[in-house]
């Protein structure tokens, strides 16, 4: 199966669907390991830190 690469027929095609949830984006100070207890849904190691999407 290979993924759709022109955008029009991608933007055409897709059917985004609202999350009732809520989530944060943070920056935080330490490792991972101190925070996996929140279960982030998300991490990206930055030159600033790391970010947490919970």
């Amino acid at each position: 199966m290979s993924g759709i690469v022109n955008l029009t027929a991608l933007l055409k095609t897709m059917e985004p669907v609202l999350n009732p949830e809520e989530f944060v984006f943070c920056s935080v100070p330490g490792s991972l390991e101190e925070y996996a207890p929140l279960h982030p849904l998300a991490t990206f190691r930055e030159q600033e830190g790391l970010t947490l999407i919970v």
